[in-house]
């Protein structure tokens, strides 16, 4: 929100919990995510850490052009780097997955 909220303004009701934030650091971040077994991803679904939740699925769907599922999620930040291994819970299944960086493909758009 700091693009929004000047935090050097005066005084408002929250200014104080956003300040301690911005202080503390980003401890989510949104990532892609990549399954490397077939499956379809769809919002809500937790993902997986060694089977500890650390964060939780907001789009997924399947895509035919890699075959597998992709999806965005948000995760803790020490797992957000592109290439970590995680797992999704899927239908009380854990099924493996990594993180990727958005966009799932290279763009195919020709500039003259």
């Amino acid at each position: 929100l700091g693009w929004v909220i000047k935090l050097g303004k005066q005084d408002f009701i929250g200014k104080a919990e956003l300040e301690k934030q911005k202080h503390a650091g980003n401890r989510r971040k949104l990532v892609g995510i990549r399954l490397l077994d077939r499956g379809v991803l769809r919002p809500h679904y937790r993902i997986l850490k060694n089977g500890a939740p650390i964060g939780e699925l907001t789009s997924g769907t399947f895509s035919p052009s890699l075959n597998t599922g992709i999806g965005l999620c948000y995760v803790s930040s020490e797992y957000a780097e592109p290439g970590t291994e995680l797992e999704v819970e899927i239908r009380k299944l854990s099924v493996p997955a990594e993180v990727v960086k958005p966009p799932f493909l290279p763009a195919r758009v020709k500039k003259n």
